[in-house]
């Protein structure tokens, strides 16, 4: 991964990993499970979900806990969402010996800073 966000690590301090699964697939009419992959020690800032954030993603917090969440801000492109379309399951972020899966990912491109702002909630 690039540099693309020199102030967030210099601040942060953090690292976080990243597992990410390939989706289920059929082969020959069985189920064959998506292989895990697993990225360690990704710089990134992590903070709490603070109430500025929960308004932001209130629609994901229905039918959810509000406890247990993490906000992470990252190079863009390090995590993904899960798509319902084309069948990608969500990144799992692992941070501090807890697992979070990716809720949300929310891009932001400015002119001196490019980083993703990455809502994710405690796995069970």
């Amino acid at each position: 991964m690039s540099n693309g966000i020199p102030q967030l690590y210099t601040f942060s301090g953090q690292l976080v990993d990243r597992k990410r699964r390939e989706g289920d697939t059929y082969v020959g009419g069985r189920l064959s499970e998506g292989s895990n992959t697993l990225t360690e020690e990704i710089p990134a800032l992590v903070q709490p979900l603070s109430s500025k954030f929960m308004r932001e993603i209130s629609q994901l917090l229905e039918g959810k806990r509000s406890s247990g969440w993490i906000v992470v801000f990252c190079e863009v492109n390090t995590f993904r969402e899960a798509n319902d379309k084309t069948s990608t399951p969500s990144d799992i972020l692992i941070y501090e010996g807890e697992e979070y899966e990716v809720q949300k990912v929310d891009p932001r491109t400015g002119r001196r800073l490019r980083h993703d702002k990455v809502f994710a909630s405690l796995v069970d």
